[in-house]
């Protein structure tokens, strides 16, 4: 017998050698059965990993789900750019309309006649941006939009377009013309809360109290909610208030949500009716303003409520 060289050795027989003999000579060993099972697990491991990674290069790439993907964040300038091509395209008039246009739209169709255009935007927004693929996005916008009739212009209510925008580096550019499209529908609003009138001389003098010094800069307004972070408006919004209705929903013992209905008038203007919204709690047997709220609390933080 002589000793196994290299080239003698199949390959699983020398990946055992060089595992399992310590020095640097090639020993011949009697493998043992448990050492053969090992070799084939470290075969078995490497040609499984070869074979991962060859499907992970040839596997076609997926998609990126446009709502999850930062890439779906509409880029900076596209509303704006299609607010201006909505506004544009509704009032171009005369021998410059196609152009103006154009500079939207390059490859926009004929425009009709010039002179033919009897509208006027007072506002475009967008309100909403879904990439369509790549960079193109397909823009939704609404527009109230005046109409000349009978020697002045009307409303002609709210028009909602969609158009298709082009992002190319820091430029924009329109893949369609606008596309008057249906109105959304209108989104489900639950009933209101119930509310009670307020007769506590003490929540009504605060309430009025509050306001004026936020509203009106009279008084301080520290005096009516000290642990409230806020600051009395300035210069103040309005030279008068006058209290129309106070309602208030019970939160917790002690703690009311307050409803103060008012109207007030600016320096310069007509008087507008509005709403503010307190919570207003007991402290050391006084009310106080505790916050300023946008509107009615959830029916989960309402007293007595069963939801949770």
């Amino acid at each position: 017998m002589h000793e196994p060289t290299p080239r003698d050795a199949p390959p699983l027989e020398l990946l055992n050698v060089c595992l399992d003999t310590p020095g640097p000579e090639l020993v011949p060993q009697e493998p043992a059965p448990t050492s053969a099972r090992w070799r084939w697990a470290v075969a078995a491991f490497l040609v499984a990993g070869l074979l991962v990674g060859f499907l992970s290069l040839a596997r076609e790439p997926q998609p990126l789900d446009p709502r999850l993907s930062p890439a779906a964040v509409p880029p900076v300038g596209l509303s704006g750019f299609a607010e201006l091509y909505v506004s544009t395209y509704l009032t171009a008039s005369g021998p410059e309309r196609a152009s103006s246009i154009a500079a939207f739209y390059r490859a926009a169709p004929a425009m009709a006649a010039p002179g033919d255009v009897d509208r006027f935007v007072t506002r475009a927004v967008v309100l909403d941006a879904t990439r369509t693929g790549g960079a193109t996005w397909a823009v939704r916008v609404a527009a109230d939009v005046l109409v000349y009739d009978q020697g002045g212009y009307v409303s002609d209510g709210r028009h909602h377009y969609v158009v298709g925008v082009l992002a190319a580096g820091d430029g924009f550019a329109a893949t369609s013309l606008p596309a008057r499209i249906a109105d959304p529908p209108a989104a489900p609003i639950p009933a209101g809360p119930t509310w009670e009138s307020v007769d506590d001389p003490g929540t009504l003098a605060l309430a009025v109290g509050f306001l004026r010094a936020y509203l009106l800069g009279e008084g301080d307004l520290r005096a009516y909610a000290p642990a409230a972070e806020l600051s009395a408006a300035t210069p103040p919004p309005f030279v008068d208030l006058s209290v129309v209705e106070i309602e208030r929903i019970p939160l917790a013992p002690g703690t009311d949500h307050v409803r103060v209905l008012a109207t007030v008038t600016p320096a310069r203007g007509s008087a507008l009716r509005t709403e503010y919204h307190l919570v207003v709690t007991d402290e050391d047997g006084t009310r106080r303003v505790r916050a300023l709220v946008a509107g009615p609390p959830p029916a989960s933080q309402r007293e007595g409520s069963g939801d949770s």
